[in-house]
């Protein structure tokens, strides 16, 4: 069997529930010269099947006592959890918080929620496409003096208009 650096060899092969979406549980060890010098302890590769989505998922972890359903379980809720701080960098724009307590962030995380969700009923009521800004300084909404926000950028606007 050639093995290629860094792709884990097999030790050992677990029964597996395929029902469960389960497709393999086993033991490996990592292979690649600075993969084996960092972590020359034994690893747990699981392959998974989720048949809501068709995807196939291996996950590697050093948990061995866990069942692989649990595991496969835990990484799906971590991928919700990385999924709601995509969303909130990118929607947003959250450069950095002003407190460091839990209440704080939290209460900074709830007022953009809140304005977020304003700004998305104001666009709605106005019929502006979904992706477009409610303001023509950013240059991608076209706007002309009859825009409802026109007059609160007023200064900046009367610049970019004359």
């Amino acid at each position: 069997m050639i093995c290629f650096p860094s792709v884990p060899a097999d030790i050992y092969s677990a029964q597996s529930d395929r029902a469960s979406g389960i497709v393999a549980d086993q033991t490996v060890a990592l292979n690649g010269y600075l993969s084996q010098r960092d972590y020359p302890s034994h690893m747990r590769r699981i392959r998974f099947h989720d048949s809501a989505t068709g995807n196939a998922l291996t996950f590697l972890t050093n948990q061995f006592t866990l069942p692989a359903t649990t595991i496969c379980a835990l990484y799906k809720r971590r991928w919700q959890v990385e999924l709601f701080f995509k969303w909130i960098k990118q929607h947003l724009r959250i450069k950095a918080f002003y407190g460091t307590s839990e209440n704080a962030v939290k209460t900074q995380i709830w007022i953009a929620v809140s304005v977020y969700l304003l700004v998305a009923i104001v666009k709605k009521r106005l019929d502006l496409p979904a992706r477009s800004t409610l303001c023509c300084r950013h240059s991608q909404l076209l706007c002309s003096r009859k825009c409802p926000f026109h007059r609160l950028f007023s200064r900046r606007t009367t610049q970019i208009h004359s």
